[in-house]
């Protein structure tokens, strides 16, 4: 493990090496909605990055990666969330879900009906025929308080970003992540 690795994270500084003279990214979307709003939202990456936010300290639902036509590598991710109940989640066993390729996690089928999501992973899949330069996809998520959504911790650290599948987020009850970024960089 080098100095710039730990855990399973990968340094700013690192990542910052591993895009230089990169000039293609993968190119994908990720959708999502958000209590307080009653639409579904979505953002392009640009240079192979993506940050979502949701408004004033908000939760989301649910989200989705979907891949930008004509690439060669599909996305898995996935979430774990507390259930939409009338109890109102506290001290409810939280719930998982997994989607690929637009899919949304958690589905948002009446069942499945998310208060709001507290962990995610994510990773880039390739064939093992695709031509295309491989890209491994990073994500940090910041985390708000019920009774604070002013508050934003980052997680896992300001300076590291999680990726390969690996969980980000909170196991706390009444904490939700209320912002993610994605990063696509060179594997």
């Amino acid at each position: 493990m080098s100095l710039d690795e730990r855990d399973g994270m990968i340094s700013e500084e690192k990542i910052g090496q591993l895009l230089a003279g990169v000039t293609e990214f993968p190119e994908y979307r990720v959708h999502f909605f958000q209590s307080g709003n009653p639409a579904p939202q979505f953002v392009d990456s640009i240079g192979g990055r993506a940050l979502i936010e949701a408004d004033k300290g908000d939760s989301f639902h649910y989200f989705g990666i979907t891949p930008k036509a004509g690439r060669q590598f599909s996305v898995k991710y996935g979430c774990v969330f507390k259930l939409a109940t009338n109890e109102g989640g506290i001290g409810e066993p939280d719930d998982q879900a997994t989607g690929t390729d637009g899919q949304d996690c958690p589905s948002i089928a009446p069942m499945t009906k998310s208060r709001y999501i507290k962990r995610i992973s994510a990773e880039l899949i390739y064939p093992p025929t695709s031509p295309e330069r491989r890209f491994r996809l990073s994500y940090r998520v910041w985390i708000s308080e019920y009774n604070n959504p002013s508050r934003r911790d980052i997680e896992p650290d300001p300076n590291y970003w999680v990726g390969g599948g690996m969980d980000c987020g909170t196991a706390r009850d009444n904490f939700w992540i209320t912002a993610m970024e994605f990063l696509a960089s060179p594997a």
